[in-house]
């Protein structure tokens, strides 16, 4: 039985050190990446050499992210381009991810492989999301904002709906592009597109649009008493 217990003992000590240890590359995965670019307030790490077109790129991001009320040139973030798919399987347990932040963890930003040359995030076999509007840009832009949701409020994951966090984080990244009317018609007509189960945040981003550029909320606002998602979307019913 002593030899047993020792053994139940020396597991939970282990698999403890293993826990710890991936926490620890969550919250600094630097030692999984060999190349490095700092640009304005990003910096870039990447498995793979970095394309010098990425400053292109991140001007774009930082274009998008100064819609947002959340953005600081002074805010730093650090990226981490996972062009092996292990690599990002690894750091955020979802392989089907365009992107993530470990939200509860740390304001790191992930990305799946991509073309920084083409600014075009390459997706999973079957992943075809409308990626002509979503470019590798956009990509970055939504992960950066929530890396300042999580600056805002690191509980913000737990204690805010999803349709506000996601909503404003595609209203702000995909910004350039959206057309209100567009949307608003997609949802009269109940298209797919705007069904979050779908891959997109359409519906999501609408609410957040309505709330902002029609009824002038902030985003503080917004966080601090949500109102709920489909009675804002009567706005575009009525």
């Amino acid at each position: 039985m002593k030899g047993f217990g020792r053994l139940i003992k020396c597991s939970l000590v282990l698999t403890f050190a293993v826990i710890v240890i991936y926490v620890g590359l969550l919250i600094v995965p630097n030692v999984l990446f060999a190349h490095q670019v700092a640009y304005k307030q990003f910096s870039v790490y990447s498995d793979r050499p970095i394309d010098a077109n990425i400053s292109i790129v991140l001007n774009d991001v930082a274009d998008r992210l100064s819609y947002s009320e959340l953005y600081s040139e002074s805010t730093q973030l650090n990226i981490y381009l996972c062009h092996d798919n292990w690599r990002f399987t690894l750091l955020t347990r979802n392989p089907n991810a365009g992107g993530q932040v470990n939200f509860l963890l740390s304001s790191n930003i992930f990305i799946r492989d991509c073309d920084i040359a083409s600014n075009k995030l390459i997706p999973p076999s079957g992943w075809m999301f409308e990626m002509d509007s979503r470019p590798l840009s956009y990509f970055i832009a939504h992960e950066s904002v929530h890396a300042f949701q999580r600056k805002f409020d690191p509980l913000m994951i737990i204690t805010t709906p999803v349709h506000v966090i996601e909503g404003y984080a595609d209203y702000i990244a995909k910004r350039p592009a959206f057309d209100f009317r567009e949307y608003a018609e997609l949802l009269l007509q109940n298209d797919p597109s705007m069904n979050p189960k779908n891959g997109l945040y359409k519906r999501y981003h609408l609410y957040n649009a309505i709330l902002i550029d029609s009824l002038g909320m902030t985003f503080q606002e917004i966080v601090s008493n949500p109102p709920e998602l489909e009675t804002t979307l009567d706005y575009c019913r009525n």
